[in-house]
């Protein structure tokens, strides 16, 4: 994989290389992460749904627009099911 340099434009766009699109599989449309580093860097991923309970990234699905994961799921479910 090539590394590539790029200048952002006015705007604050950035156009990822086509090549590293390409050896990323990234099309057109992709919900991308932006992470910034303790060093001033940029990380850029493509998106993993996160928990919006516990920031996990493993088996998560949306419900009503609202991301949750396997296990806060069956969290809730447990609890719910103590009310009776």
């Amino acid at each position: 994989m090539r590394n590539a340099s790029k200048r952002m434009g006015k705007k604050g766009t950035l156009t990822i290389p086509q090549h590293l699109r390409h050896e990323l599989g990234l099309e057109g449309g992709t919900a991308v992460d932006l992470t910034p580093t303790g060093d001033g860097g940029l990380v850029i991923q493509k998106h993993r749904p996160t928990c919006n309970i516990c920031h996990g990234t493993y088996e998560v699905v949306t419900f009503k627009g609202f991301q949750i994961c396997r296990e806060c799921f069956l969290g809730i479910r447990e609890e719910v099911e103590k009310l009776g």
